[in-house]
């Protein structure tokens, strides 16, 4: 899913924080994850998810930018290429699993053997605008078969929450289907749907959420919307029943969604804003960006609790985006650096 923090990012912001990768990142002394280089990606591969299977198997999600005149057209965009890459040794192997024309927007797993991902491809009968077509993978992105288009004006968010249900949220758009792509409905929540200032999140039990200002909640696939309000601040997103909101900057919190209220744990980087976060058992992780004065500096954080999200390790990554990394299970992960080297802990 593409974050708020990619899009600040996108909009023009150059400051990088070097980090040292070799042996162990280190944090105020503390030693860190550790993180080992696996492998290379391609420079010219726009990553746009890294998802991981298992604790040795995973997916990169990307595409390749085309050029002005490939593909008999002036519009670099006729000649994109979505990329898959495949691996089940950890890494040290890519294998194309997909390569399809269009540029690769959204991705998520239900678990895992089942993948969603949604291509963005211009439109034929007018000069701007895009259509956007589903891929599904039933076996971990062994294979992938094309189930169809999503319509929606603009996808920049997916969502699986059953083997056949899936979500896709654009600007002005929100739309579901029931039975695996083949066909869609749009669906109507309280507010204006942005997926800049909201986040699609899977709230578990089939049901689907919309974080944002405050947190929003169906489990009868759009019908009705539970609400939990959150004044004088945000949710940034939601797994399960543990959220980060923000209280107005820069106060921001872990905590846990007990009922229709939010229990409001430990303390986060000021000014951060959370684009993943993961479970599994008493150990969560988050994965985002803590901004500096005015916006302009910036660090790509990993915040890791193992005892429930009491206290959380901070670890500054390597990367320019939320969306190279991934994580599975209470260590695993991958995370593609500046200089294009894939590493991985387990």
């Amino acid at each position: 899913m593409t974050s708020t923090s990619k899009a600040a990012l996108a909009a023009g912001v150059a400051a990088c924080v070097a980090v040292a990768i070799v042996g162990m990142l280190r944090v105020g002394g503390e030693a860190a994850t550790t993180w080992k280089p696996i492998g290379k990606v391609d420079s010219g591969f726009k990553t746009v998810r890294v998802l991981l299977t298992g604790a040795e198997t995973g997916l990169l999600v990307g595409y390749i930018p085309g050029t002005a005149g490939a593909a008999g057209h002036d519009d670099p965009r006729f000649s994109d290429r979505t990329t898959v890459l495949l691996s089940a040794d950890g890494g040290r192997t890519l294998a194309p699993a997909l390569d399809t024309p269009g540029a690769a927007v959204a991705a998520d797993l239900l678990d895992a053997r089942v993948a969603w991902l949604a291509v963005a491809r211009p439109r034929t009968d007018q000069p701007e605008g895009s259509v956007y077509a589903l891929f599904r993978s039933a076996n971990g992105g062994t294979s992938w078969s094309e189930a169809g288009a999503i319509p929606a004006g603009s996808v920049r968010q997916l969502v699986v929450t059953g083997p056949d249900s899936g979500w896709a949220l654009g600007a002005g758009a929100l739309v579901h289907t029931a039975d695996g792509g083949a066909t869609w409905s749009p669906v109507e929540a309280p507010g204006r749907r942005d997926p800049f200032k909201e986040r699609l999140c899977d709230a578990g039990g089939g049901a689907i959420a919309l974080a944002g200002d405050g947190l929003q909640i169906s489990r009868d696939q759009g019908k009705t919307w539970d609400r939990t309000p959150w004044p004088g601040g945000r949710v940034h997103l939601l797994e399960g029943d543990r959220v980060v909101v923000d209280q107005g900057k820069p106060a921001v919190f872990f905590g846990r969604l007990k009922g229709s209220r939010i229990e409001r744990g430990a303390e986060l980087p000021g000014a951060f804003v959370a684009d993943q976060l993961a479970a599994a058992g008493e150990t969560v992780r988050i994965v985002g960006v803590s901004f500096g004065k005015g916006g302009m500096d910036l660090e790509h954080l990993l915040l890791t609790s193992h005892d429930g999200g009491a206290a959380f390790r901070r670890e500054v990554l390597p990367v320019t985006s939320s969306d190279a990394v991934g994580l599975f299970g209470d260590v695993a992960g991958w995370l593609i650096t500046l200089d294009r080297r894939l590493l991985a802990t387990r």
